[in-house]
């Protein structure tokens, strides 16, 4: 014998059995081809579940499908770009530029400092 609750779950319970068990959804999604669903429920008459031609629309993975003669289709997730992945060439001509750019820093930095010194001694700062 079978027994819907709550209007979307399913109960069943022979007669030699003393409690109810849960048998399931009144309305359940199967898939029936690669991205493509049936809506079926359940037909308390024949114990069986059967396609929903009512059904208009159905939620599936938290989105809702618009259903069409029981059935509906989910879009195949749209692939993400490749993240690219420099050569070991390549890491090796960033790892010299960034070499490159600490000494020209460095450079830059001894410079300043030179010329900060420069200006001193011109102005007369640094007398002893």
């Amino acid at each position: 014998m079978f027994e819907i609750r709550n209007e979307t779950e399913i109960w069943y319970k022979a007669k030699e059995m003393p409690d109810w068990i849960h048998y399931g959804s009144a309305v359940v999604a199967e898939p029936i081809e690669k991205e493509k669903f049936a809506v079926k429920r359940f037909d308390l008459e024949k114990g069986e579940y059967l396609l929903y031609m009512d059904c208009k629309t159905y939620f599936y993975n938290g989105v809702e499908y618009s259903v069409t003669d029981g059935c509906f289709t989910v879009p195949k997730p749209k692939e993400e770009p490749a993240v690219y992945q420099p050569n070991d060439a390549e890491l090796a001509i960033m790892e010299m530029q960034a070499d490159m750019y600490e000494q020209q820093e460095q450079s830059n930095l001894t410079l300043m400092e030179s010329l900060a010194d420069f200006y001193e001694t011109m102005i007369g700062g640094n007398e002893k």
